[in-house]
């Protein structure tokens, strides 16, 4: 019995050795070849090889010039001796008291120098790689040291820390550089090799591992409130959303915010895409944020439970359309129109505000006597408007609106005088009354802007006439 536990004993340990022994870097043929990988099984023959690609293949021993056991550094290196020469080529072997060299790695001419005669030993790689600043969201911007010989231009390798190869992200002959194009929230590693006169690359500089920073979630959409309070008069609040998009990472709950009497407190944390208040729990607003898995918080999106108090401003461009007796002074007209409303101040849904526009006319010689010629005429009204709000969906408003104010008119003209049988230019200007009415579609793309539609009908008050047009405009402006 104890015979038989010594000889399994002496099988195992000698297991272990050859298992040990078996495990190779690099194998060198005779032609010159380099075979890197890990030997699986060998006989006095044949070497069986399971390359760095995962393929096997099975070696004869009359072709192996050497087999290697330990890492090698295979990139050019720079050979300082002690007699003052110096060699760039490559180191292919060593032991405790000499270094074999190739000019050529891929060719079996070597030769061998005593550790004595070598001053030192030099790489040709970059090294020293690091980042200058923390990683962006796309980019990151790193440095590194040269090697000893002259460099071409250095070329920056990356690759995300899933993928087996690296892949070119750009070339630079600075020892800086900018990594572009990546993925925010991502781990990468990125690498430098330089690229001397003769075109050759060098092995790689050490690895560089970072993470790109991570891009905040987006806030939810579509928000909506609903009113379901009881018949017994309890007060029930519920809002609904849309789930938030992150776009590099999962949004895993939203923060809810109370606004009531212009304070805001915290509510609660949630999971669900939507929120219900307790039984008589009062709010103006309720803010809600995303939250992703790292706790990166979006933007916040207000969802109104009462109308919101706000001011807004809007600009765009306006076509007019005359009438009535103003049809015979100009055609077709086009001008601009800037309005400002004060929303939901004194009572919901209830607008007020002013509207400026000003509008260029070419004249029709015919309107005047026929010694005259019209060459220009403005007409800018600025009126202040009052109107209610109708909400067919939550984030649009259609609003019709009645004006009242003045109008502002300057007109230029030649006139021929027949008596001198000369031509003056005349001007006029008048103030004079107007009013009018309007109707506006508006769609608020987010709490900070908005799209509009504004057509409205304005009548001009002149002593001896009435002047009229019509005028659409369509545009946008910011909410405050």
């Amino acid at each position: 019995m104890r015979l038989k536990f010594s000889v399994i004993s002496v099988s195992v340990i000698l297991s272990i050795i050859l298992q040990t022994n078996l495990r190779a870097e690099y194998i060198f043929l005779k032609d010159g070849q380099i075979k890197q990988g890990e030997i699986t099984s060998e006989t006095a023959d044949t070497v069986v090889l399971k390359g760095i690609d995962k393929k096997t293949a099975a070696i004869k021993r009359d072709v192996i010039l050497r087999i290697l056991y330990t890492e090698i550094y295979l990139g050019k290196v720079f050979v300082q001796k002690n007699d003052g020469k110096n060699i760039v080529c490559y180191m292919v072997n060593e032991d405790r008291e000499t270094y074999t060299f190739r000019l050529d790695l891929y060719k079996n001419d070597e030769f061998i120098l005593q550790r004595e005669e070598v001053l030192f030993i030099a790489r040709g790689n970059p090294s020293g790689l690091s980042m200058t600043s923390d990683p962006e969201f796309e980019t990151v911007a790193v440095k590194w040291f040269p090697p000893y010989n002259q460099v071409k231009v250095y070329r920056v390798y990356v690759k995300s820390e899933s993928d087996a190869n690296f892949v070119l992200n750009g070339e630079t002959k600075s020892k800086e550089y900018v990594i572009k194009n990546l993925k925010s929230n991502a781990k990468y590693v990125a690498v430098v090799k330089a690229v001397d006169e003769a075109n050759d690359e060098s092995q790689p500089s050490n690895e560089i591992k970072f993470l790109t920073k991570n891009r905040a979630p987006l806030p939810p959409e579509n928000a909506k409130f609903e009113n379901t309070s009881k018949k017994d008069g309890t007060v029930k609040y519920k809002i609904n959303w849309n789930a938030a998009v992150d776009t590099d990472g999962k949004v895993t709950g939203y923060k809810i915010y109370k606004i009531f009497k212009g304070e805001t407190s915290f509510s609660a944390d949630v999971k669900k895409t939507e929120f219900v208040f307790a039984d008589n729990e009062d709010a103006d607003a309720v803010e809600v944020i995303s939250v992703d898995e790292l706790g990166a918080e979006s933007k916040k999106k207000v969802i109104y439970i009462k109308a919101r108090k706000e001011f807004s401003v809007g600009v765009s461009p306006a076509v007019m359309f005359p009438l009535s007796d103003l049809r015979k002074l100009s055609e077709i007209a086009y001008g601009a129109v800037i309005n400002g409303a004060f929303s939901n101040y004194f009572f919901d849904n209830f607008e007020f505000g002013f509207t400026w526009g000003i509008y260029n006319l070419v004249g029709k010689e015919s309107y005047l006597e026929p010694e005259s010629s019209l060459n220009m005429v403005i007409i800018s009204p600025l009126t202040l408007n009052a109107g209610y709000a109708f909400h067919p969906i939550s984030q649009l408003r259609v609003t019709p609106a009645l004006h009242a104010g003045t109008c502002f008119v300057y007109m230029n003209y030649n006139h021929f005088d027949m008596i001198s049988s000369s031509e003056k230019a005349v001007t006029g200007f008048e103030i004079v009354p107007a009013a009018g009415l309007s109707l506006e579609m508006r769609y608020d793309i987010n709490d900070d802007f908005f799209v509009d539609v504004l057509s409205n009908v304005m009548f001009i008050f002149e002593k001896e006439t009435t002047l009229s047009f019509c005028a659409v405009s369509a545009g946008g402006g910011m909410r405050f």
